[in-house]
């Protein structure tokens, strides 16, 4: 039985880095598995990401990845766009 928790995130601006870096420093179970952002990041944005983290840029994409926790991190405009997707879990 795996008992990580998997979350995608919904934005990777200000608040979603901060979470991950949240995440990672607390020691938890919890692995990040995917950001949904509207465009592909800089490298430098890239680089703040764990290794292995799918960066998605359409609903569909996030829509797609297995996860136990959809957190948003963007603001209303990405919550329309991704919500959805995030709430149809395959």
């Amino acid at each position: 039985m795996n008992d990580e928790m998997r979350i995608v995130l919904i934005g990777f601006g200000a608040m979603g880095r901060e979470l991950a870096r949240m995440i990672r420093a607390s020691g938890k179970k919890i692995r990040i598995v995917a950001v949904a952002v509207r465009a592909q990041p800089d490298p430098q944005t890239l680089s703040l990401l764990p290794a292995g983290v799918r960066v998605v840029n359409t609903p569909e994409q996030l829509g797609a990845i297995e996860a136990d926790l959809a957190v948003e991190c963007a603001g209303h405009a990405a919550l329309a766009r991704y919500g959805p997707a995030a709430l149809r879990r395959p």
